[in-house]
């Protein structure tokens, strides 16, 4: 049942992103039940099955993971299609797991068109850059308090205000260094937040500089645009597993490798996101 629950996780992330509308909020229900959905079940589910090696292999066995292992080139790299984009500074916040989504997206789209870089460049005048300060903002900061508005002037459904994520009691409150992952990364993209253009929010404060001290806000109007749909994120299985806190305990997945593989041979650049104890900008 715990598997199941993993496979309609995917499957609720893939509808919403592909029926969400190109420019505005995803309905009340939309967004409440993927908010709801996978808080609850994905973040727990998940991320237990995958981290502890709890029934591990039956998340190959059911989601019918059919292994291609024999079609495998001897070597392939993603740069050599000229579809990955250039390497960013995220300095200076723990937002790497933003800057991992958003650069695995971006190779995504440019295969997707049948791109380069550089052909995507001639054709539309600029380069393919997404924001990483957008997708990382509104992960962090809940729809605003009713009092935040006049009576009647809500932008959202009153009975959601306040909704969204919190940091723990006693850690950075700050939204930038909030941290996350990308189970976190598809919640936000699954209920309509994003993506945007770098030019829209680029990854600077409001004085146009790096410094932490300065305001890195986002008006909340933009919590809801849109400048690239994207649809079909796949939950991958994990290539190996850990129980913690118990020693010898580890054990490789090679159908987890293979998976991982496969995904780039289509084109589809990966995320991958590890658990780090501390953040040194």
């Amino acid at each position: 049942m715990k598997n199941l629950r993993l496979i309609l996780a995917v499957m609720l992330i893939t509808a919403l992103t592909s029926s969400s509308a190109l420019a505005g909020a995803p309905t009340e229900s939309e967004a409440k039940d993927a908010l709801t959905y996978l808080g609850r079940e994905l973040e727990t589910t998940a991320k237990h099955l995958i981290r502890t090696g709890e029934d591990t292999d039956d998340v190959y066995t059911e989601t019918n993971w059919t292994s291609v292992s024999d079609t495998f080139p001897e070597k392939f790299d993603l740069r050599t299609r000229g579809t990955v984009t250039p390497v960013k500074n995220q300095t200076p916040w723990n937002t790497c797991w933003s800057f991992a989504d958003i650069a695995s997206s971006e190779t995504s789209i440019l295969n997707s068109l049948g791109m380069t870089t550089e052909q995507y460049r001639d054709k539309f005048g600029e380069d393919l850059n997404l924001s990483e300060k957008h997708l990382s903002w509104f992960t962090a900061t809940p729809l605003p308090e009713l009092s935040e508005y006049a009576k009647g002037e809500y932008p959202y459904n009153p009975s959601q205000a306040g909704e969204g994520l919190y940091p723990m009691e006693g850690t950075d409150t700050h939204p930038m260094n909030f941290g996350g992952n990308n189970i976190l990364a598809l919640t936000t993209l699954a209920n309509g937040s994003g993506v945007v253009a770098e030019k829209y929010a680029s990854y600077s404060n409001n004085e146009d500089t790096a410094d932490s001290e300065g305001d890195w806000s986002l008006p909340e109007i933009m919590r809801y645009a849109v400048s690239v749909e994207l649809k079909d994120a796949n939950l991958l299985p994990a290539p190996a597993s850990v129980v913690e806190n118990e020693e010898d305990s580890y054990v490789y997945h090679p159908a987890g490798t293979e998976a991982i593989k496969s995904e780039l041979l289509a084109g589809r650049a990966v995320a991958v996101a590890i658990r780090a104890d501390v953040f040194t900008p």
